[in-house]
């Protein structure tokens, strides 16, 4: 019997609800780390995805395909447009579906670990082409699909003539080591107190791939 194979390309109209769902579920360490269970991490990380926390209406999103199963997905785009802060229209309902979403019991630890969070931000330039999400379904891990998924965004960067490929990640990921090999650096690490007491990761890093000097284009 043959082995499926492999197919990464954009999503393309309901897909992309789906896609973006394996940015939560299941819910990461950190997620987890931050709210103090993992049953109001999903809940949390679905508000984030509805308030457009985790993807901007101009970011580019690819799907990888084993055959029919949603394998991995990758959420990319030019610098600030790829971040994570959402707009304050989202902004304002993202609070209004935590409030509902949250037990009264556990938003002192949420929101004391949002604020943490929040403070290991990195500004990304506009001209780099930044991958704010990379993900790989649990069953699917270790076949290589997220270097599939990395090398994509390399190719899209590389045709907008973009100067640096950028990624921000855990100090403890061990995806580290796998960005490493593709040739990403860390450029600069951001800490804060007590973060690690609640992911066991000290902070962030983030971590830069150089392209072919071109200038980027719109």
């Amino acid at each position: 019997m043959r082995e499926a194979t492999l197919c990464i390309r954009d999503v393309q109209g309901e897909e992309r609800e789906r896609a973006l769902r394996l940015v939560y579920e299941p819910p990461g360490p950190e997620m987890v780390g931050v709210v103090g269970d993992a049953g109001i991490a999903r809940a949390v990380g679905a508000c984030f995805q509805r308030a457009g926390l985790f993807v901007q209406p101009e970011s580019v999103v690819l799907a990888a395909w084993w055959a029919d199963e949603l394998a991995g997905v990758l959420v990319a785009g030019r610098g600030r447009s790829a971040s994570r802060r959402a707009p304050r229209a989202s902004q304002r309902a993202l609070v209004l579906g935590l409030a509902r979403a949250l037990p009264v019991a556990s938003i002192p630890r949420a929101l004391y670990g949002a604020l943490l969070r929040s403070r290991l931000d990195f500004e990304i330039p506009e001209e780099d082409y930044h991958v704010s999400e990379v993900h790989v379904a649990p069953r699917r891990q270790r076949r290589g699909i997220g270097t599939c998924l990395l090398r994509e965004a390399e190719a899209r960067a590389n045709a907008l003539g973009c100067p640096r490929l950028s990624l921000t990640t855990l100090t403890t990921n061990p995806a580290r080591r796998l960005y490493e090999r593709l040739g990403y650096r860390v450029v600069g690490e951001r800490t804060v107190a007590g973060y690690g007491r609640l992911t066991g990761a000290r902070g962030r890093v983030l971590m830069e791939k150089p392209l072919p000097s071109r200038r980027c284009s719109s």
